[in-house]
């Protein structure tokens, strides 16, 4: 469908241009870098979002184009426009800055919440790995004095903790590792207590013999063969 934007409508301090048809996108797993009062800048992930996000660059292309077409919107010329106006999808970063208000549906792990506890768990836990996914529509091309650019209004956003299973695996595979190890130390303990009972057996017979021999020069080296078992042991 091909939109056309219309007549801007004066506020007060700015005008703002709407689409002739409404249009609404859908974002998905997209990551909130910053959280600035009532916007959220947002990295968007390319390969799941790529048809978004060549709808919202066409609608990006037709505000240049219509503002080309329809100097008097502005009252500036060419270069200033070029100036003035910029993307609101940024394409070498991916990134993108939503509004979000009060009429935004919120919800936090399939719980509704209003906007302002949805702000504070996006801002206060920036670090954590969300799954957010957002309903978009065009807010408007907002016209002010010192910039000009499309914005983006957050109808629904949905965000939902990712939770890691690699804690439970981890712990399995070190379970299993400390039950070889376990089972290593048996086999090897087992084969030392054959060992040292072998050698107790043997030291016991070297005892005997001992206490059996006439010749003190032979009775001499036992002795000395016993005193390295005892010092084996």
């Amino acid at each position: 469908m091909k939109h056309l934007l219309k007549f801007p409508q004066q506020k007060t301090n700015h005008s703002v241009s709407y689409l002739e048809t409404p249009l609404r996108l859908e974002l998905n797993d997209i990551k909130v870098i910053n959280v600035l009062n009532h916007i959220l800048e947002c990295y968007i992930p390319i390969k799941i979002n790529e048809r978004s996000i060549n709808k919202i660059k066409e609608i990006d292309e037709l505000s240049l184009n219509t503002l080309n077409d329809n100097p008097d919107w502005i009252n500036k010329d060419e270069q200033d426009l070029d100036t003035l106006y910029y993307t609101s999808y940024f394409s070498d970063i991916s990134h993108m800055y939503l509004f979000i208000n009060n009429k935004t549906n919120c919800s936090f792990n399939g719980n509704d919440k209003d906007v302002t506890e949805i702000l504070s768990i996006l801002k206060n836990n920036k670090s954590k790995d969300y799954n957010i996914t957002v309903d978009i529509t065009f807010f408007g091309l907002f016209i002010q004095s010192n910039k000009i650019g499309n914005k983006w209004l957050i109808k629904n956003i949905s965000v939902d903790e990712v939770f890691d299973n690699k804690t439970d695996w981890n712990k399995e595979e070190i379970e299993e590792d400390w039950e070889e190890e376990v089972q290593n130390y048996e086999i090897e303990m087992n084969e030392k207590i054959k060992t040292y009972l072998t050698n107790i057996n043997e030291a016991k017979i070297l005892l005997e013999e001992i206490k059996n021999e006439q010749n003190i020069n032979t009775w001499e080296k036992k002795i000395l063969k016993l005193k390295k078992y005892i010092l084996k042991l």
